[in-house]
């Protein structure tokens, strides 16, 4: 072996040598990154873990439980007055006079307008006269009669002008009271419809008048509760104008023959209203009760969420959120009944559960 040979062995060696220490350093480095990246990832796992945690949804629940519940149907409802008039002015004339402003408390029998009544109040004067002269006739062939001066045809026909001056007169004061409008029963002065000086026609309308000392609400009762409701039932309701309090009634009349329109029976209640709190024309809801539905399972209105749909309500089971669809049987108030989709027992979600989505963790607050 020359020279030469041996130097190239040995060069070959020191190159492969090199070689090994570059690959076992190459080695080392990608352990140490595999080991880091590792690390990284079970970081980053605990802290998902804990943000999931921290995320979990409040919610409050209820325990399902079966129970005997009133079905009650709200509906709507409008007030109106039990007793009004529109006052008609029974003579032609000037109006003179309106003797009270609207919104006035006023008596029955009350003169509340004045019709110009000079030629009525003429015609009375004129008829009295007529009646005097006809009395002061009348006495003088009574004497008469006495002594045979007179015929009883002649008594008779003064007897008879004497009478139909007395109609007369009559006539004349009926027609002089008509010029003064009064009020048909007590109550308040609802409207005017005429204007101090204007000219009214007989029969005109001249005056509204509403008695409020008792108001009627009124319903549509739809023809499948029509047998939940009879005269005599005691109703409770609400209005928009005292949304926090409640009233009673007690219903008056149950219409026999629907609405052809609405296909729906009217109803009345009879309401008390001696402090004048309810007026016509209020709306609200009333209560109508239908039966009692025995061993029902009975959730807040509020719990089911409409999706897609489905009536949906959430379970919580093992701290996650459980999408339920469910079957309403009826709507009673602010409850629902249902027949299918949970079981007793369940823990159902009545807050928070617009956020919620199958799987979600959840956190029970009270």
């Amino acid at each position: 072996m020359t020279s030469n040979d041996i130097r190239d062995r040995m060069v070959g060696k020191r190159l492969w040598q090199i070689l090994i220490g570059i690959g076992g350093a190459i080695f080392m480095v990608v352990l140490v990154l595999l080991s880091n990246y590792r690390i990284t990832l079970v970081h980053k796992d605990l802290s998902k873990t804990a943000d999931e945690k921290e995320k979990a949804v409040p919610v409050k629940v209820i325990r399902v439980v079966r129970e005997n519940h009133m079905d009650t149907v709200i509906l709507a409802a409008r007030l109106e007055p039990i007793v009004e008039s529109v006052v008609a002015s029974e003579k032609a004339g000037v109006v003179v006079d309106l003797l009270t402003s609207k919104g006035s408390t006023v008596k029955a029998g009350q003169t509340l307008m004045l019709v110009d009544n000079r030629s009525w109040s003429n015609d009375l004067v004129r008829a009295k006269a007529v009646l005097v002269e006809a009395q002061n006739e009348y006495k003088r062939h009574e004497r008469l009669l006495k002594t045979g001066a007179v015929s009883d045809t002649a008594f008779d026909a003064v007897t008879k002008v004497r009478d139909l001056a007395l109609v007369a007169l009559n006539m004349a004061g009926d027609d002089l009271q008509r010029c003064y409008v009064k009020s048909p029963f007590s109550g308040v002065l609802d409207d005017w419809y005429v204007e101090k000086g204007e000219y009214i026609q007989e029969g005109g309308a001249a005056l509204k008048v509403v008695d409020i000392s008792r108001v009627k609400l009124v319903l549509d009762i739809p023809e499948r509760d029509v047998m939940c409701i009879s005269e005599g039932d005691n109703v409770s309701f609400r209005l928009s104008a005292y949304p926090e309090r409640s009233f009673k009634g007690e219903v008056s009349f149950v219409s026999v023959a629907s609405d052809r329109g609405r296909n729906s029976f009217r109803a009345e209640v009879v309401v008390d209203n001696q402090n004048s709190v309810l007026r016509g024309g209020m709306i609200g809801n009333a209560v109508l009760k239908r039966k009692v539905r025995n061993n029902v399972i009975v959730l807040p209105l509020s719990a089911v969420v409409p999706l897609k749909g489905e009536h949906v309500v959430f379970a919580v089971k093992k701290r996650q959120a459980r999408k339920c669809v469910v079957k309403i049987d009826s709507i009673s108030d602010q409850h629902v009944l249902i027949s299918s989709g949970i079981e007793e027992g369940s823990l159902i979600v009545v807050e928070g559960q617009r956020s919620l989505e199958d799987g979600l963790m959840v956190k029970i607050v009270k």
